[in-house]
């Protein structure tokens, strides 16, 4: 996959565009030369006025940029994905097993990425092989990450988490995770459907929180979700994982029954949702932490 730039000019060029017909208004003619060259990243707003004035659609330009295929490790990814959300974990494992010996580094991370789904699966946790090492650090060492590695976020967050040797602080890798979704999205819009990944991350980063107590750092997340809700065009499976989030809150920190009560109706169309979270499995582990928790501080009435 090439850079944005790179592909945005030769797109430019077929067309015969000139660099004022194609970014005028949009970006400076320094940026969109840098741009072209592969020197700097463009947030999603911008490449949408880009690819309208090269009359274009996102899919099609990813299209382009991936030189008009689909990637052998995007089909590996999706192979994966799809393996994952029907719970088959004995065929994954099979996958892996299958895989084990690719020789491209970009799919050498897909199987990287299977392995920690599958141990995760098994064990709850992930411990830091080698492996795992060299996974984290590719990721982080990138300054941007593309719409598949953004996608793997999810699972990986919480092995970046735990390593005590990662270059960034938790705060820090936040950030970081958070520019890079920026990148993608833009007011209202998500041409590249990434709003579900990030909707994930921070029901991730909410369940990090609650198992430390820090409530303080839970409501800013959950602030966030509030904003997501309110700035995007969100899918039915999008508001209702929001919803759940809320509910969970409500274990915690608000009317214990209300939020069980909302999990539980949540329970009866979730086969007609697209999720890939396991709401069950969540619910029963998170209901009996909220409990502790309410228990030790003299703060549930049954």
């Amino acid at each position: 996959m090439e850079k944005i730039g790179v592909t945005l000019k030769k797109i430019r060029t077929n067309q015969g565009l000139t660099i004022k017909e194609t970014y005028g208004g949009i970006i400076s003619r320094s940026f969109a030369n840098r741009l072209e060259h592969g020197k700097s990243d463009l947030q999603a707003a911008k490449l949408l006025q880009i690819l309208n004035n090269l009359a274009i659609t996102p899919d099609e330009f990813q299209f382009i940029n991936n030189k008009y295929n689909a990637s052998k490790s995007r089909l590996l990814f999706q192979e994966i994905n799809q393996l994952y959300k029907k719970d088959s974990f004995s065929l994954l494992s099979s996958w892996i097993k299958k895989h084990q010996k690719q020789n491209q580094p970009d799919e050498k991370i897909i199987v990287t990425y299977a392995k920690i789904i599958l141990y995760f699966v098994d064990h709850g946790s992930m411990p830091m092989t080698q492996e795992n090492i060299q996974f984290v650090n590719f990721l982080l060492g990138k300054k941007a990450w593309n719409i598949q590695e953004l996608q793997m976020i999810e699972f990986v967050v919480i092995l970046i988490y735990d390593y005590s040797e990662a270059p960034l602080s938790q705060d820090e890798l936040i950030q970081k995770i958070e520019h890079n979704f920026q990148l993608y999205l833009s007011p209202k819009y998500d041409p590249f459907h990434v709003i579900k990944n990030l909707i994930n991350f921070y029901g991730l980063m909410l369940q990090h929180f609650y198992s430390l107590r820090d409530f303080n750092r839970a409501q800013k997340i959950n602030y966030k979700l509030t904003k997501i809700k309110q700035n995007f065009d969100l899918t039915i499976t999008d508001l209702v994982t929001i919803k759940f989030w809320f509910a969970i809150k409500k274990l915690y920190l608000g009317d214990f029954h209300q939020g069980d009560q909302e999990i539980k109706e949540i329970f009866k169309f979730q086969e007609f949702i697209d999720s890939d979270l396991h709401f069950k499995g969540i619910y029963d582990y998170r209901i009996q932490d909220a409990l502790n928790y309410r228990k030790k501080i003299k703060n549930f009435i049954f």
